[in-house]
């Protein structure tokens, strides 16, 4: 009796953590936007999950060419951060 309502348990607790994953993932919302470089592999410019704003890795690239910005570090920093400020206007953040 003791073994079947431990695994009674188990089960609620599995189905407590199944659902808390398939809420948080009814809440997330996929940012894509052409103002900034497409991303180089296969994931998502950012995401916004239970209002919170994750951005992926932001490089000095040219949103046309897809391609490294002339004129070394700062311009990339210069441009990586043009990048990082369109994908945060495209979520709505401020």
């Amino acid at each position: 009796l003791k073994a079947q309502i431990e695994l009674q348990s188990l089960k609620v607790n599995l189905l407590q953590l199944n659902y808390q994953r398939n809420k948080n993932q009814i809440n997330r919302k996929i940012i894509e936007t052409t103002k900034a470089p497409r991303p180089v592999g296969p994931y998502s410019q950012a995401i916004i999950n239970n209002g919170l704003v994750y951005v992926s890795g932001c490089v000095g690239l040219c949103p046309i060419s897809n391609k490294l910005v002339d004129g070394g570090i700062l311009n990339e920093a210069k441009q990586s951060f043009a990048n990082l400020k369109k994908i945060l206007e495209e979520s709505g953040s401020s």
